[in-house]
């Protein structure tokens, strides 16, 4: 009967610690993206439910203008500009309107989301009878 020598055991908890600390970083690095992913789906559906506001209400500004933080005007942008709090996440906002040059009553907002050093920009368009 044969039995392993201690060699080859020492050079087999090798290769299964290497193996395992592997796959440590690939799970590590599987849930830093899985976050990310969250956070920025996050930050669309802000941009998505602030455009639907902006619809509702219809009150873009007529002349070209940047929100980066400052107080709304007039109510606009609305909620949830300048800052948002998901899950233990700031999201600020940055909001521009501008009338679309040639089309009228039809403005371009642009929305301009920053949390965690990422960003994400959105743009709609909107017609404003």
């Amino acid at each position: 009967m044969r039995a392993f020598t201690l060699a080859e055991l020492l050079l087999s908890l090798g290769f299964i610690s290497v193996s395992l600390l592997a796959l440590l970083g690939v799970l590590t690095l599987s849930l830093r993206s899985s976050s990310q992913n969250r956070e920025s789906s996050q930050a669309a559906q802000l941009a998505q439910h602030l455009f639907e506001e902006i619809g509702q209400s219809q009150n873009c500004p007529i002349t070209p203008v940047n929100f980066t933080g400052q107080a709304a005007v007039g109510g606009f942008p609305p909620l949830p500009y300048p800052v948002t709090r998901l899950d233990e996440t700031d999201y600020r906002l940055e909001v521009r309107c501008q009338p679309v040059a040639g089309r009228v009553q039809l403005y371009s907002v642009q929305v301009l989301i920053r949390w965690k050093g990422h960003q994400g920009s959105y743009e709609s368009f909107f017609y404003q009878p």
